[in-house]
C-alpha cells in the first residue's frame, strides 16, 4: 500500500514538472516576442531621431543664412585691419540683432454739424513701428505715422542705452514727457476715437522733439513703483500760445530752433503696490520750462497732473468687468512783452485744460466663443468724457466738450468705436455749438 502511494506521488510530481516546463516554454516565447517588438520600436525611434536631427540642422542652416556680400566685405576689412577693432564687433552684433516690425492703422468717419465742415471718411493715420536690439543694453526704437492731410510725422526715433533699471539714456526724437496721454497715445489703445480737445488743438498728440533723455524706475524696498523721465529738447517756437490755434504752429521742425534756449521737461509717476489685483492706481506730475521768442526773453512754464484708477476685474454683467477712471490737467503760463503782443496780439497769458473720463468694460460670459467675433478676450465698453479748456487771450475763449461713446474689441489689438460729442465754444460770452459724430476702426498689426 505504501509502495503504491509512493508510485502515485512520483507520477504526480513528474507530471507537474512536465506541465511547468510547457508553461515555461510558452512564457519564454512570449518574452522573446516582446523583446523583438521592443527592438523594432527602438530601431524606428533611432531612425526618427536621425531624420529629426537632419531636419533641424537644415532649418538652422536656412535660418542662419550668411550676411550679404556688402557686410561680409565690411567685416572682413575691419577684421584684417585690426583683430581687436571695435567696429568689427559692432557690425557683427548689428547684423545678428533682433528686429521686431509692427504698426497700426485707423480709419474714421466724421460728421460735423456746423462750421460748414463736410462729412469725411478716410484713413486718418497709419503707423509703422520698428525696433532693433543687438544686445541687452543698446537698441533703436522708431515709430513713423502717416496722417491727414498726407503728412509724415516721426513719433519717435531714438537710440536707447538701458544701463540698469534706475538709469536709461535716450538720444534722438523723443516724446515730450508732459502728461500721461502724450506718452501712451496710440490710436488702437484708446477707448474714444477723438482726442481730448487740448491735445487736438493746443498741443499735438503726439508731441515729440529732438533731445536727450534720462529715465528709470524703482520697485525694490518700497511699497511704490516709481518712474521718472527728464528730457532736454528744443522747445516751442515764436508763434506759441495763440488764442485760436494754440501751439499747433509753434511746434518746430526736427532741424529748427529759433533761439539758443532749451526746454527742460520732467515727469514722475507713482503707482502704489496693492496686495489685491482688483485695484490699480497711477499718479503723475509733469513740468516744463523754456523760452519761445527769438531773443530768449519770453519764458513759458507748463505743469500737468494726471491720474489713472482701475477697479476690477469683478463679476457683474460678465466675469471680468472693469471700471477705469482717468483725468489730466495741463496749464501753461506765458510771459508776454509789448513787442511780442505787437507782433502776435492773440498771444495768451495762460492756457489751461482738463478732462475726466470714465470707462466701464464688460462682456457677457455666455457670449464668449459663440462666434468668430466673440472670443475669450472680447470686450464691450461704455465711455464718458468731459473736457474744459480756457484761453486767457484777447478775446477770451472757453470750450466745453462732453463725449459719449461705445466700443467693441473682438480682440485686444482691434477696436470698433462710435461716439458723439457735444461741443460748446464760448467767445466773449457768445456761445456756439459744434457737435460731432465720429465712427472709427483701429487695429495693431
Amino acid at each position: 500500500m505504501i509502495y503504491n502511494g509512493r508510485i502515485i506521488l512520483c507520477f504526480f510530481l513528474l507530471s507537474s514538472m512536465l506541465f511547468s516546463q510547457d508553461e515555461m516554454k510558452i512564457r519564454v516565447q512570449i518574452l522573446e516576442k516582446q523583446v523583438r517588438e521592443l527592438t523594432e520600436e527602438v530601431l524606428k525611434l533611432r531612425s526618427s531621431l536621425e531624420n529629426q536631427e537632419k531636419t533641424t540642422e537644415k532649418i538652422l542652416q536656412e535660418k542662419n543664412h550668411p550676411p550679404s556680400k556688402l557686410y561680409e566685405e565690411l567685416i572682413a576689412s575691419f577684421h584684417n585691419e585690426n583683430k581687436e577693432n571695435e567696429l568689427y564687433t559692432f557690425y557683427r552684433s548689428l547684423i545678428h540683432s533682433e528686429i521686431s516690425i509692427g504698426g497700426y492703422l485707423e480709419t474714421q468717419f466724421q460728421a460735423q454739424e456746423s462750421k460748414e465742415e463736410e462729412s469725411s471718411l478716410d484713413l486718418s493715420s497709419f503707423g509703422f513701428q520698428l525696433k532693433s536690439s543687438w544686445n541687452t543694453v543698446f537698441s533703436v526704437d522708431t515709430e513713423i505715422k502717416i496722417s491727414r492731410p498726407e503728412s509724415i510725422e516721426i513719433i519717435h526715433a531714438y537710440l536707447l542705452a538701458s544701463i540698469n533699471d534706475y538709469l536709461n539714456f535716450k538720444v534722438g526724437v523723443i516724446r515730450v514727457p508732459l502728461g500721461r496721454y502724450n506718452l501712451l497715445y496710440s490710436p488702437p489703445a484708446q477707448s474714444l476715437g477723438a482726442k481730448p480737445f487740448f491735445y487736438e488743438f493746443f498741443l499735438p498728440a503726439v508731441w515729440s522733439e529732438p533731445g536727450i533723455s534720462l529715465s528709470g524706475e524703482w520697485t525694490e524696498g518700497i511699497p511704490f513703483h516709481i518712474r521718472y523721465e527728464m528730457l532736454l529738447s528744443n522747445g516751442l517756437g515764436k508763434e506759441s500760445f495763440q488764442g485760436f490755434i494754440g501751439n499747433q504752429e509753434a511746434i518746430q521742425g526736427l532741424h529748427e530752433d529759433n533761439n539758443t534756449d532749451k526746454q527742460l521737461t520732467s515727469r514722475i509717476e507713482v503707482s502704489p503696490q496693492f496686495s489685491v489685483d482688483i485695484l490699480g492706481l497711477y499718479f503723475g506730475i509733469s513740468g516744463t520750462i523754456g523760452k519761445y521768442d527769438e531773443e530768449n526773453k519770453e519764458q513759458y512754464k507748463g505743469i500737468s497732473l494726471d491720474l489713472f484708477l482701475r477697479v476690477g476685474p469683478f463679476s457683474l454683467i460678465g466675469d471680468y468687468d472693469r471700471l477705469e477712471f482717468s483725468a489730466e490737467y495741463i496749464r501753461f503760463s506765458v510771459e508776454r512783452s509789448k513787442e511780442t503782443l505787437d507782433k502776435f496780439p492773440n498771444t495768451a497769458s495762460s492756457i489751461e485744460g482738463i478732462y475726466y473720463q470714465i470707462d466701464y468694460l464688460f462682456f457677457p460670459q455666455e457670449w464668449r466663443s459663440n462666434s468668430f467675433l466673440f472670443g475669450e478676450k472680447s470686450t464691450f465698453a461704455l465711455a464718458l468724457r468731459y473736457e474744459k479748456i480756457r484761453v486767457h487771450a484777447s478775446p477770451f475763449t472757453e470750450t466745453q466738450v462732453c463725449t459719449i461713446g461705445f466700443h467693441f474689441r473682438p480682440k485686444e489689438q482691434m477696436v470698433f468705436r462710435v461716439e458723439y460729442s457735444f461741443i460748446e465754444e464760448i467767445i466773449q460770452s457768445k456761445s456756439d455749438w459744434n457737435n460731432r459724430f465720429l465712427a472709427s476702426f483701429a487695429t495693431f498689426f
